[in-house]
Protein backbone atom coordinates (compact mmCIF):
# COMPACT_ATOMS: atom_id res chain seq x y z
CA UNK A 1 0.00 0.00 0.00
CA UNK A 2 1.63 3.56 -1.21
CA UNK A 3 -0.25 6.84 -1.10
CA UNK A 4 0.96 10.65 -1.30
CA UNK A 5 -0.44 12.87 1.79
CA UNK A 6 -0.85 15.67 3.43
CA UNK A 7 -1.89 16.99 7.15
CA UNK A 8 -3.44 19.65 8.67
CA UNK A 9 -3.83 18.63 11.80
CA UNK A 10 -1.97 15.57 14.11
CA UNK A 11 -4.48 14.42 16.18
CA UNK A 12 -5.25 10.83 15.17
CA UNK A 13 -5.64 10.99 11.47
CA UNK A 14 -6.29 7.72 9.32
CA UNK A 15 -4.91 7.09 6.18
CA UNK A 16 -6.50 3.92 5.41
CA UNK A 17 -8.90 1.23 7.45
CA UNK A 18 -10.21 -1.95 6.41
CA UNK A 19 -12.61 -2.95 8.99
CA UNK A 20 -16.13 -4.24 9.71
CA UNK A 21 -18.11 -1.31 9.78
CA UNK A 22 -17.89 -0.35 13.74
CA UNK A 23 -16.00 -3.45 13.91
CA UNK A 24 -12.45 -5.33 14.46
CA UNK A 25 -10.16 -3.84 12.43
CA UNK A 26 -7.83 -5.68 9.43
CA UNK A 27 -4.83 -3.62 8.85
CA UNK A 28 -4.11 0.23 8.13
CA UNK A 29 -2.38 3.38 9.32
CA UNK A 30 -2.89 5.89 11.20
CA UNK A 31 -0.89 9.19 11.82
CA UNK A 32 -0.59 11.09 15.75
CA UNK A 33 1.17 13.44 17.45
CA UNK A 34 0.80 11.30 20.64
CA UNK A 35 1.79 7.74 18.90
CA UNK A 36 3.17 8.57 15.75
CA UNK A 37 2.59 6.40 13.15
CA UNK A 38 1.26 3.35 13.53
CA UNK A 39 0.59 0.97 10.75
CA UNK A 40 -1.09 -2.48 11.92
CA UNK A 41 -2.46 -5.85 10.92
CA UNK A 42 -4.72 -7.99 12.77
CA UNK A 43 -5.00 -11.64 12.35
CA UNK A 44 -8.76 -12.74 13.80
CA UNK A 45 -7.32 -15.75 14.33
CA UNK A 46 -5.01 -14.42 17.06
CA UNK A 47 -6.17 -12.47 20.10
CA UNK A 48 -5.41 -8.96 20.34
CA UNK A 49 -4.48 -6.33 17.27
CA UNK A 50 -0.53 -5.91 16.91
CA UNK A 51 0.96 -2.48 15.93
CA UNK A 52 4.07 -1.49 14.35
CA UNK A 53 4.86 2.45 15.57
CA UNK A 54 7.48 4.80 14.60
CA UNK A 55 7.73 7.19 17.40
CA UNK A 56 6.50 11.02 17.14
CA UNK A 57 7.46 13.12 15.56
CA UNK A 58 5.19 12.97 12.77
CA UNK A 59 6.55 14.71 9.28
CA UNK A 60 5.71 18.24 8.70
CA UNK A 61 2.09 19.11 8.23
CA UNK A 62 0.89 21.21 5.42
CA UNK A 63 3.22 19.48 3.12
CA UNK A 64 3.00 16.16 0.70
CA UNK A 65 4.88 13.30 2.01
CA UNK A 66 5.02 10.03 0.63
CA UNK A 67 3.60 6.65 2.62
CA UNK A 68 4.01 2.93 2.09
CA UNK A 69 3.43 -0.13 3.87
CA UNK A 70 4.41 -3.52 2.95
CA UNK A 71 3.00 -7.14 4.54
CA UNK A 72 5.21 -9.66 3.62
CA UNK A 73 4.92 -13.61 4.96
CA UNK A 74 7.23 -14.97 6.35
CA UNK A 75 6.42 -18.29 7.35
CA UNK A 76 2.86 -19.68 8.64
CA UNK A 77 2.57 -17.68 11.25
CA UNK A 78 4.39 -14.52 11.47
CA UNK A 79 4.23 -11.42 8.61
CA UNK A 80 6.47 -8.99 8.22
CA UNK A 81 5.03 -5.50 8.49
CA UNK A 82 7.48 -2.36 6.87
CA UNK A 83 6.68 1.31 6.89
CA UNK A 84 8.38 4.07 4.50
CA UNK A 85 7.90 7.79 4.62
CA UNK A 86 9.18 9.66 1.73
CA UNK A 87 10.67 6.74 0.34
CA UNK A 88 12.84 5.57 3.17
CA UNK A 89 12.52 2.85 5.34
CA UNK A 90 11.70 4.23 9.08
CA UNK A 91 10.28 0.53 10.63
CA UNK A 92 10.33 -2.95 10.37
CA UNK A 93 8.10 -5.37 12.68
CA UNK A 94 7.28 -8.82 12.61
CA UNK A 95 3.66 -9.72 13.64
CA UNK A 96 2.02 -12.69 14.64
CA UNK A 97 -0.21 -13.88 12.30
CA UNK A 98 -0.99 -15.35 8.02
CA UNK A 99 -1.94 -12.89 5.24
CA UNK A 100 -4.15 -15.75 4.13
CA UNK A 101 -6.55 -14.86 7.02
CA UNK A 102 -7.06 -11.65 5.27
CA UNK A 103 -11.00 -10.84 6.10
CA UNK A 104 -11.85 -9.88 2.34
CA UNK A 105 -15.96 -9.51 2.95
CA UNK A 106 -15.45 -6.24 5.13
CA UNK A 107 -14.93 -1.96 3.42
CA UNK A 108 -11.54 -0.74 2.58
CA UNK A 109 -11.59 3.48 3.70
CA UNK A 110 -9.27 5.80 2.59
CA UNK A 111 -9.34 8.82 5.04
CA UNK A 112 -11.06 7.35 7.70
CA UNK A 113 -11.86 4.40 10.02
CA UNK A 114 -14.35 2.24 9.13
CA UNK A 115 -17.35 3.49 11.34
CA UNK A 116 -18.00 5.94 14.02
CA UNK A 117 -14.19 6.32 14.20
CA UNK A 118 -11.77 9.20 13.23
CA UNK A 119 -11.33 11.02 9.70
CA UNK A 120 -8.43 12.40 8.39
CA UNK A 121 -8.09 16.36 8.48
CA UNK A 122 -5.76 16.80 5.37
CA UNK A 123 -5.31 15.77 1.40
CA UNK A 124 -4.49 11.85 0.38
CA UNK A 125 -3.34 11.32 -3.49
CA UNK A 126 -2.41 8.64 -5.68
CA UNK A 127 -3.76 6.03 -3.45
CA UNK A 128 -2.19 1.88 -4.64
CA UNK A 129 -3.01 -0.99 -3.47
CA UNK A 130 -0.57 -3.87 -4.79
CA UNK A 131 -1.08 -7.79 -4.73
CA UNK A 132 2.95 -7.98 -3.82
CA UNK A 133 5.34 -6.78 -1.82
CA UNK A 134 6.93 -3.55 -3.59
CA UNK A 135 10.87 -3.55 -3.40
CA UNK A 136 12.72 -0.84 -1.16
CA UNK A 137 13.96 0.62 -4.99
CA UNK A 138 10.42 0.66 -6.18
CA UNK A 139 8.95 2.82 -3.09
CA UNK A 140 11.93 5.03 -4.01
CA UNK A 141 11.41 5.42 -7.42
CA UNK A 142 7.82 6.57 -6.88
CA UNK A 143 9.15 8.67 -3.98
CA UNK A 144 11.36 10.04 -6.66
CA UNK A 145 8.83 10.77 -9.12
CA UNK A 146 7.22 13.12 -7.25
CA UNK A 147 4.61 15.77 -9.13
CA UNK A 148 5.26 13.63 -12.11
CA UNK A 149 3.60 10.66 -10.96
CA UNK A 150 4.72 7.10 -10.41
CA UNK A 151 3.57 5.84 -14.43
CA UNK A 152 7.13 4.53 -16.07
CA UNK A 153 4.85 3.40 -18.89
CA UNK A 154 5.34 4.96 -22.37
CA UNK A 155 3.82 8.28 -21.94
CA UNK A 156 3.48 9.11 -25.53
CA UNK A 157 4.03 8.46 -28.73
CA UNK A 158 6.82 8.02 -31.12
CA UNK A 159 7.25 7.22 -34.52
CA UNK A 160 10.85 5.32 -34.26
CA UNK A 161 12.14 1.98 -32.17
CA UNK A 162 13.84 2.72 -29.10
CA UNK A 163 17.86 1.51 -30.13
CA UNK A 164 18.79 -1.88 -28.75
CA UNK A 165 20.15 -1.81 -25.04
CA UNK A 166 18.16 2.02 -24.49
CA UNK A 167 18.71 2.01 -20.21
CA UNK A 168 17.11 5.23 -19.91
CA UNK A 169 15.04 7.58 -22.21
CA UNK A 170 13.81 11.22 -20.54
CA UNK A 171 11.39 13.27 -22.87
CA UNK A 172 11.37 15.73 -20.48
CA UNK A 173 7.44 16.52 -21.49
CA UNK A 174 6.83 18.27 -18.33
CA UNK A 175 7.78 15.53 -16.05
CA UNK A 176 10.86 13.80 -15.56
CA UNK A 177 9.86 10.02 -16.05
CA UNK A 178 11.96 7.52 -17.63
CA UNK A 179 10.22 5.81 -20.99
CA UNK A 180 12.47 2.97 -20.87
CA UNK A 181 12.85 2.17 -17.38
CA UNK A 182 12.28 2.79 -13.79
CA UNK A 183 14.94 6.16 -12.99
CA UNK A 184 12.66 8.72 -12.02
CA UNK A 185 14.24 11.72 -11.58
CA UNK A 186 13.95 14.47 -8.87
CA UNK A 187 14.88 18.50 -8.87
CA UNK A 188 17.10 20.89 -7.08
CA UNK A 189 16.22 24.27 -7.22
CA UNK A 190 13.50 25.51 -9.75
CA UNK A 191 14.23 23.99 -13.57
CA UNK A 192 11.07 24.63 -15.36
CA UNK A 193 9.75 23.44 -18.15
CA UNK A 194 9.63 24.78 -21.70
CA UNK A 195 9.02 24.44 -25.23
CA UNK A 196 11.95 22.37 -27.12
CA UNK A 197 13.36 20.83 -30.18
CA UNK A 198 11.09 17.43 -30.00
CA UNK A 199 7.77 18.27 -27.39
CA UNK A 200 9.13 20.10 -24.50
CA UNK A 201 12.07 20.66 -22.99
CA UNK A 202 13.36 21.33 -19.55
CA UNK A 203 15.25 24.85 -18.86
CA UNK A 204 18.39 25.81 -16.29
CA UNK A 205 18.92 29.02 -14.73
CA UNK A 206 22.68 28.43 -13.79
CA UNK A 207 22.07 29.21 -10.24
CA UNK A 208 20.80 25.92 -8.48
CA UNK A 209 18.90 24.28 -10.74
CA UNK A 210 19.11 20.30 -11.37
CA UNK A 211 17.62 16.80 -12.19
CA UNK A 212 18.65 13.96 -10.09
CA UNK A 213 18.44 10.32 -10.53
CA UNK A 214 19.52 8.16 -7.95
CA UNK A 215 22.12 5.38 -8.27
CA UNK A 216 20.73 2.40 -9.53
CA UNK A 217 22.46 -0.92 -11.44
CA UNK A 218 20.82 -0.50 -14.50
CA UNK A 219 22.23 3.64 -14.97
CA UNK A 220 25.74 1.53 -13.77
CA UNK A 221 26.57 1.40 -17.46
CA UNK A 222 30.33 1.78 -16.72
CA UNK A 223 29.79 -2.21 -15.91
CA UNK A 224 29.12 -3.01 -19.26
CA UNK A 225 31.22 -3.48 -22.86
CA UNK A 226 30.31 0.50 -23.62
CA UNK A 227 28.00 3.40 -23.22
CA UNK A 228 26.60 6.00 -25.11
CA UNK A 229 24.56 9.06 -23.61
CA UNK A 230 23.17 12.07 -26.03
CA UNK A 231 20.71 14.73 -25.66
CA UNK A 232 19.76 17.89 -27.19
CA UNK A 233 20.73 21.64 -25.53
CA UNK A 234 20.12 24.89 -25.77
CA UNK A 235 22.28 27.63 -24.47
CA UNK A 236 21.97 30.99 -24.62
CA UNK A 237 25.68 31.87 -24.69
CA UNK A 238 28.93 29.83 -24.40
CA UNK A 239 29.95 30.04 -21.10
CA UNK A 240 30.95 26.73 -19.42
CA UNK A 241 28.23 24.24 -18.77
CA UNK A 242 27.43 20.36 -17.57
CA UNK A 243 25.18 18.58 -19.35
CA UNK A 244 25.17 15.68 -17.86
CA UNK A 245 27.47 13.95 -14.48
CA UNK A 246 28.01 10.99 -12.19
CA UNK A 247 28.49 12.59 -8.47
CA UNK A 248 27.38 12.03 -4.84
CA UNK A 249 27.76 15.62 -4.40
CA UNK A 250 31.39 14.71 -2.78
CA UNK A 251 34.67 14.53 -3.91
CA UNK A 252 33.68 11.80 -5.77
CA UNK A 253 32.96 12.44 -9.22
CA UNK A 254 32.28 10.16 -12.10
CA UNK A 255 32.17 10.75 -16.17
CA UNK A 256 30.72 13.97 -17.29
CA UNK A 257 29.75 15.91 -20.63
CA UNK A 258 30.53 19.48 -20.42
CA UNK A 259 30.38 22.76 -22.71
CA UNK A 260 32.87 25.07 -23.24
CA UNK A 261 35.59 23.50 -21.30
CA UNK A 262 38.71 25.67 -21.48
CA UNK A 263 37.24 27.46 -24.72
CA UNK A 264 34.00 28.96 -25.79
CA UNK A 265 31.72 25.80 -27.90
CA UNK A 266 33.88 23.22 -26.93
CA UNK A 267 33.07 19.82 -26.14
CA UNK A 268 34.07 18.16 -23.33
CA UNK A 269 34.19 14.41 -21.47
CA UNK A 270 36.06 13.23 -18.85
CA UNK A 271 35.63 9.49 -18.28
CA UNK A 272 37.11 9.02 -14.46
CA UNK A 273 37.13 5.45 -13.61
CA UNK A 274 36.95 3.61 -10.30
CA UNK A 275 40.15 4.35 -9.71
CA UNK A 276 39.43 7.99 -9.82
CA UNK A 277 41.61 8.46 -12.60
CA UNK A 278 40.72 10.65 -15.45
CA UNK A 279 40.83 10.32 -19.12
CA UNK A 280 39.67 13.38 -20.90
CA UNK A 281 38.30 14.48 -24.52
CA UNK A 282 38.05 17.57 -25.84
CA UNK A 283 36.78 19.12 -29.50
CA UNK A 284 38.05 22.13 -31.14
CA UNK A 285 36.16 25.13 -29.89
CA UNK A 286 33.07 27.08 -31.75
CA UNK A 287 31.46 23.89 -32.71
CA UNK A 288 28.74 24.43 -30.09
CA UNK A 289 26.88 27.70 -31.20
CA UNK A 290 25.16 29.82 -28.65
CA UNK A 291 21.09 30.58 -29.18
CA UNK A 292 20.01 27.41 -31.42
CA UNK A 293 19.09 23.84 -30.54
CA UNK A 294 22.40 20.96 -31.48
CA UNK A 295 22.60 17.76 -30.77
CA UNK A 296 25.95 16.31 -28.22
CA UNK A 297 26.65 12.79 -27.41
CA UNK A 298 29.24 10.55 -26.13
CA UNK A 299 30.43 7.31 -26.60
CA UNK A 300 33.01 4.84 -25.00
CA UNK A 301 33.86 1.25 -25.74
CA UNK A 302 35.67 -1.00 -24.13
CA UNK A 303 36.23 -3.78 -26.68
CA UNK A 304 38.94 -1.00 -28.42
CA UNK A 305 38.46 1.79 -25.77
CA UNK A 306 37.71 4.20 -27.94
CA UNK A 307 35.45 7.03 -27.05
CA UNK A 308 33.75 10.04 -29.14
CA UNK A 309 31.97 13.27 -28.66
CA UNK A 310 29.40 13.90 -31.82
CA UNK A 311 27.66 17.64 -32.34
CA UNK A 312 24.37 17.31 -34.55
CA UNK A 313 25.66 13.61 -35.44
CA UNK A 314 29.12 14.19 -36.61
CA UNK A 315 31.86 12.88 -34.69
CA UNK A 316 33.92 16.03 -33.90
CA UNK A 317 36.62 13.95 -31.85
CA UNK A 318 37.88 11.03 -30.84
CA UNK A 319 40.40 9.44 -29.10
CA UNK A 320 41.88 5.51 -27.78
CA UNK A 321 41.42 6.30 -23.85
CA UNK A 322 42.25 2.89 -23.07
CA UNK A 323 40.57 0.18 -21.43
CA UNK A 324 38.88 0.80 -17.77
CA UNK A 325 35.98 0.82 -16.00
CA UNK A 326 34.18 3.80 -15.69
CA UNK A 327 32.49 5.36 -12.60
CA UNK A 328 28.89 5.13 -13.31
CA UNK A 329 27.62 3.87 -10.09
CA UNK A 330 26.80 7.16 -8.19
CA UNK A 331 23.46 9.27 -8.85
CA UNK A 332 23.12 10.86 -12.05
CA UNK A 333 22.79 14.98 -12.58
CA UNK A 334 21.37 16.08 -15.45
CA UNK A 335 22.45 19.71 -16.00
CA UNK A 336 24.54 19.86 -12.90
CA UNK A 337 27.44 19.78 -10.43
CA UNK A 338 26.93 18.88 -7.54
CA UNK A 339 30.10 18.03 -5.77
CA UNK A 340 30.43 20.37 -2.86
CA UNK A 341 31.54 23.20 -2.79
CA UNK A 342 32.13 23.00 -6.63
CA UNK A 343 28.47 23.10 -7.68
CA UNK A 344 27.47 24.59 -10.76
CA UNK A 345 24.38 24.60 -13.04
CA UNK A 346 23.70 24.62 -16.57
CA UNK A 347 22.42 28.30 -18.05
CA UNK A 348 20.05 26.58 -20.65
CA UNK A 349 17.61 23.72 -21.96
CA UNK A 350 18.07 20.23 -22.48
CA UNK A 351 15.86 18.10 -24.46
CA UNK A 352 15.23 14.16 -25.33
CA UNK A 353 17.85 12.54 -23.03
CA UNK A 354 18.22 8.90 -23.50
CA UNK A 355 21.04 6.60 -22.22
CA UNK A 356 22.49 3.07 -23.51
CA UNK A 357 24.26 0.64 -22.06
CA UNK A 358 26.54 -0.28 -25.10
CA UNK A 359 27.48 2.00 -28.14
Amino acid sequence: MELWYKLHRVSGEPLFDKREFGGRGNYGATLSSQHGIQVFYDDPTVGGVEISAVPPPLPATNVFHHFAATFRQLNSNFVEVVTFVDGVVVRTTVMQGSLARTVNNVPFFIGAEGGPGAVMAGIIDEVSLYNRVLSVAEIRNVFDAGAGGKCQGPVGTSNCAPPAGLTGWWPLDDNVLDIAGTNVGRFTGNPVFTNGQVGRALFFDGTDDGVRFSASPSLNVGTSQGFSLEAWVFVPDLRLNPVFEWNDESVNVGPHLWVSQNNPGTLFANLVDTANTSHQILSAPNLVAAGVWQHVGLTYSKSNGLAKLFVNGVVVQQQNMGIFTPRTGLDLWLGRRASIPFQHSLVGAIDLWPGTGRI
